[in-house]
């Protein structure tokens, strides 16, 4: 990972540089940028029409988080963003039938800078076409996503 002198982690590309909650920043330097493949671990979403439980595949490793992330923003299929500015992707769950991301809010200064959500992946534009569902709730932090992981049966 590089720092900039402002504490902001350097993107660049359309993604630019990023303010990652510290939380997550110390998760990446523990784990020196590698991901992790997860299975048993599951979680909640809320989105607005319910509840969904998601099994965690993995968490990204730093090469990923950058892929993904500007996989949002330079689609092969429209001009538009498929995610708002402002998350990244930090892994991917799956659930019933949905291929799901795991994102981490980077809008510094924002009320949900820090917190976890989770976005049924679609290739259109945000809030278009099949890509309506809008984020789902998961955490206010990503030591708190972590702390909540458990197996369905206890959830």
């Amino acid at each position: 990972m590089s720092f900039n002198r402002d504490g902001s982690v350097a993107f660049g590309g359309s993604v630019g540089d990023v303010f990652i909650p510290e939380d997550y920043r110390d998760f990446m330097l523990y784990t020196d940028g590698v991901g992790t493949k997860e299975t048993g671990s599951w979680f909640l979403t809320r989105y607005r029409d319910g509840v969904k439980i998601l099994e965690l595949e993995y968490l990204s490793e730093f090469f990923s988080v950058v892929n993904q992330t500007w996989g949002f923003k330079a689609s092969l299929y429209h001009d538009g963003y498929t995610v708002p500015e402002g998350y990244m992707d930090i892994g991917t769950a799956e659930g019933d039938r949905e291929y799901t991301s795991v994102l981490l809010s980077v809008r510094k200064g924002e009320s949900d800078y820090g917190k976890v959500f989770t976005w049924m992946q679609s290739h259109d534009p945000w809030m278009e076409g099949e890509n309506t569902q809008g984020l789902g709730f998961v955490a206010d932090s990503f030591t708190d996503f972590m702390n909540n992981l458990a197996e369905r049966k206890n959830l």
